[in-house]
C-alpha cells in the first residue's frame, strides 16, 4: 500500500492507494494536527444498512457466481450531497433492507468506476444495477431514484431471476 501526504494552507492531507483504487473509498480525508484520519465509505452514508461486500465489482461477482445470488451494485460519488440523501431516506430503508438482504452488494465510487458505468449506460449518480450470476444487467436506474422505483426494480429483478433459475417442476412442487 502506498501512501503519500501533501501539504497545504491547513492540515495535511494523506491520500492511501491500494494500487488498483482508493481504499474503500475514501469519503472523507483530514488531518488533525498532522494526523492523518481516513473516514472510509462506511462513514459517509453507505454504513449502518446494507451489507456492503467488494470492494471492487469483479469481487462481488465471483461471490454470486459462488452463491448463485443476484448482485445489487450501487454507484455513489462520496462528495454530492444527493448521493449522501438517497443513502439515508432510501438505502436504509427498511422494506430495501429487507430485499437487499439475501443478494450480493457492492458500493462503487462513480468517479473511479465510471467506465463500468457507462458500460450500463449509467451516467447520473446516484445509480444502481442489478446483475445476475451470468453477468447480465436484469435492471439499472439512475438518479432521480425514488424508494418505490428501487423496490419496484428490486422485486421485478428477483420475481425474474428465480422464474429463470427454478427448475421445470419447481411449481407442482410449491404448491402442495
Amino acid at each position: 500500500m502506498k501512501s503519500s501526504a501533501r501539504a497545504t494552507d491547513g492540515p495535511v492531507v494523506k491520500t492511501i492507494r491500494s494500487g488498483r483504487r482508493p481504499v474503500a473509498p475514501p469519503a472523507a480525508i483530514m488531518g488533525v494536527r498532522g494526523w492523518a484520519v481516513v473516514l472510509p465509505a462506511v462513514m459517509a452514508g453507505c454504513g449502518g444498512g446494507i451489507h456492503w461486500q467488494g470492494p471492487t465489482f469483479p469481487e462481488a461477482r465471483a461471490r454470486a457466481c459462488r452463491t448463485n445470488q443476484l448482485t445489487f451494485v450501487y454507484f455513489r460519488s462520496w462528495y454530492l450531497v444527493e448521493c449522501t440523501d438517497f443513502e439515508e431516506r432510501v438505502l436504509k430503508d427498511p422494506a430495501v433492507l429487507s430485499e437487499t438482504r439475501d443478494m450480493v452488494c457492492v458500493a462503487l465510487d462513480f468517479d473511479w468506476d465510471r467506465p463500468l458505468a457507462q458500460q450500463w449506460e449509467l451516467n447520473a449518480v446516484p445509480a444502481f444495477a442489478i446483475v445476475a450470476p451470468n453477468g447480465e444487467v436484469l435492471c439499472r436506474r439512475q438518479a432521480p431514484i425514488t424508494r418505490d422505483e428501487l423496490l419496484a426494480a428490486l422485486r421485478s429483478a428477483k420475481s425474474g431471476f428465480g422464474a429463470a433459475t427454478k427448475p421445470v417442476g419447481a411449481a407442482r412442487w410449491l404448491s402442495r
